[in-house]
């Protein structure tokens, strides 16, 4: 679909794939990147599979970590979150129900979750480490990322109206701050 490219036809899609040396993919393009933000404001968990009608189908949680009843074995845990990565300048959408990246997703999530009612005006910035093979059923990897610091949201990382109708953009003006060695 249309809305879900960018001006050069890829996809607005994250993902990272096991069976293809631990790369990271947006659409098909392989990425490569060192940092990582999260808007934690736009984290939706619930339930997710590929159905027999040849798409993905999700089911979400009223509220983020609630379970949902999973109707049968072909639906998986699940995840959705907008991030931004350093070496592109639109948001990707990461969203998927894969096991290694719902562990990976959680681990991320956990590391900055205490302090993020404090900072809901901020992106949380993770350092992408690597990633570990996982023994779960035909195998699968899970990336591993460490927290940095509470970030200003970068100009270019503003969610498409097409996945939140009441998406803010970023306040103008507003001076970002700048460190070392993250080019955000």
């Amino acid at each position: 679909m249309e809305i879900f490219e960018t001006g050069s036809g890829r996809s607005k899609f994250l993902c990272h794939k096991a069976k293809e040396e631990h790369k990271w993919w947006s659409g098909e393009d392989n990425i490569d990147f060192k940092f990582i933000l999260f808007d934690l404001q736009t984290v939706k968990t619930g339930i997710g599979r590929y159905s027999s009608q040849g798409g993905y189908e999700y089911k979400w949680a009223d509220i983020v970590g609630s379970k949902l009843v999973k109707p049968d074995e072909t639906w998986k845990n699940a995840f959705s979150v907008w991030c931004f990565v350093d070496s592109d300048d639109e948001p990707l959408l990461w969203n998927r129900h894969s096991y290694g990246e719902y562990q990976g997703f959680l681990d991320m999530f956990r590391q900055c979750y205490v302090d993020m009612s404090k900072n809901t005006d901020k992106v949380a910035c993770f350092e992408y480490e690597k990633s570990i093979d996982l023994d779960v059923g035909m195998g699968t990897s899970k990336p591993v990322f460490k927290f940095v610091d509470w970030k200003d949201r970068p100009e270019k990382f503003v969610i498409p109206s097409w996945d939140n109708e009441s998406a803010e953009t970023p306040v103008e003006g507003k001076e970002e701050k700048k460190f070392d060695e993250i080019p955000f």
